[in-house]
């Protein structure tokens, strides 16, 4: 693939991080945002709980990269294969060159040795004729080797100079492979630096917080407004009235859960199962998640109103919404439990036997019940890796308990007052 051809937009990737939503997901809340800043904290929050790993950042171009290493490795071998061959034939062209003169060599000498031998002859015999023949033989005998010797080092260097202007040219296209390897790399590189730059910075723990509970006041308060009883509610001696009850979506009777939330892998699945835990700058520690169950209690005069649904965080959408108001009187049940749950998450199976469950039930046979979050809980997510974190229960800044207890003891109260079991 062209170096040029990777894209310079980082959410282009999210098919490479499955533990992401689809690009979509977040696409749609930043499209809203431009026309409606109010809707601007939906995006923050999608980068609060979806968080992309600098590392799985441009997977693409860490591929090719390595595909880049491999392919100069393979031309540094193919390169040093080349020079070996080179080599190899420069050697056998010396030898073939080498091989008639050093069969006539010793024949020139011959001729060499007989022609000393008949200037020997002739000194002895005074020849002037022998003498002749003998000087003539010498000389050709010389002259033919020291000829063949020049002609095969005259040879031997201008075999030497080619092989030399090979390797010469050989190592030039090598490093001007390498260099181009090695500049496609760098450049590959920066991509993946800048893409990581666009990696936004998410809001802080305390930031999202504030939006949670921004967003669960206007749920209660939404409901208040349809119940009518704004002018009729029950004084909780300065406590929140209405009542907000909320706990993780992932934590509830599976049954119950809008089905879209449980189809694996969907972006609403990965809603459902986002969560973070932190401190808070008090030393307080949080559980944020993306998907919420919500149970708003109304207390009136004579009247309880409550109003429920799965609330999903990440966008603002409500799944699954219920109201409904009934007389003190009707309640039948009041109740704390200790409720059973087994969270599928991904291949992983999260079993908690402890979870705070609130119920109140009704004579039209209506239920409602909300399950919290539990030491088992928080202990079950450490054990299955999804997070590595210390549950001081004691520090817990959303601890449900306290909340719970104190509205069983209000709601205990009007439920028999208004069963005539008190004597007021």
């Amino acid at each position: 693939m062209p170096i040029g051809s990777f894209s310079d937009d980082v959410w282009t990737y999210l098919n490479d991080m499955p533990y992401l939503p689809n690009r979509a997901d977040r696409d749609a809340l930043a499209n809203v945002a431009q026309y409606d800043p109010a809707t601007v904290k939906r995006v923050q929050i999608w980068d609060y709980f979806f968080r992309i790993r600098p590392d799985d950042v441009g997977k693409p171009q860490m591929q090719e990269i390595e595909q880049l290493r491999q392919r100069s490795q393979q031309t540094r071998a193919e390169h040093e294969t080349q020079i070996q061959a080179e080599r190899k034939t420069a050697e056998q062209r010396k030898k073939k060159l080498a091989a008639p003169i050093l069969k006539w060599q010793p024949r020139f000498l011959i001729v060499n040795g007989l022609g000393a031998a008949l200037l020997v002859a002739a000194f002895l015999l005074k020849s002037s004729t022998v003498q002749l023949a003998g000087a003539v033989l010498v000389t050709l005998g010389a002259g033919a080797f020291i000829g063949a010797g020049l002609w095969r080092r005259r040879q031997f260097t201008r075999i030497g100079k080619h092989l030399e202007n090979t390797i010469e040219r050989l190592n030039a296209n090598l490093h001007a492979a390498l260099e181009q390897s090695a500049q496609d790399t760098r450049q590959l590189r920066k991509t993946i630096r800048d893409l990581q730059a666009q990696i936004p910075p998410p809001p802080s723990d305390d930031q999202v917080l504030a939006f949670l509970r921004a967003d669960l006041d206007a749920l209660a308060q939404a409901a208040l407004d349809k119940t009518g009883l704004r002018e009729q509610l029950f004084d909780l001696g300065g406590a929140a009235n209405p009542i907000c009850f909320f706990a993780p979506a992932e934590l509830q009777n599976n049954a119950c859960v809008p089905k879209p939330f449980l189809e694996p892998a969907s972006d609403l699945n990965k809603h459902l199962h986002a969560r973070v835990f932190a401190y808070l700058p008090d030393g307080a520690w949080l559980n944020l998640h993306g998907v919420y169950y919500v149970e708003v209690l109304i207390l009136g005069l004579d009247w309880v109103a409550n109003y429920e649904c799965y609330y999903d965080f990440v966008t603002g959408r409500r799944f699954d919404e219920h109201m409904s108001e009934q007389h003190y009187a009707d309640i039948v049940t009041l109740s704390t439990s200790r409720a059973y749950r087994e969270l599928p998450i991904g291949a992983k199976r999260i079993i908690v036997d402890d979870a705070l469950t609130f119920g109140m039930s009704l004579a039209s046979t209506e239920k409602i019940e909300i399950t919290f979050p539990s030491r088992g809980y928080f202990a079950g997510m450490n054990n299955a890796g999804f997070s590595a974190f210390y549950f001081d229960l004691e520090r817990w800044a959303l601890n449900p308990a306290p909340l719970v207890e104190n509205t069983l003891i209000v709601l205990r109260e009007q439920w028999r007052k208004h069963k005539g079991i008190l004597g007021v």
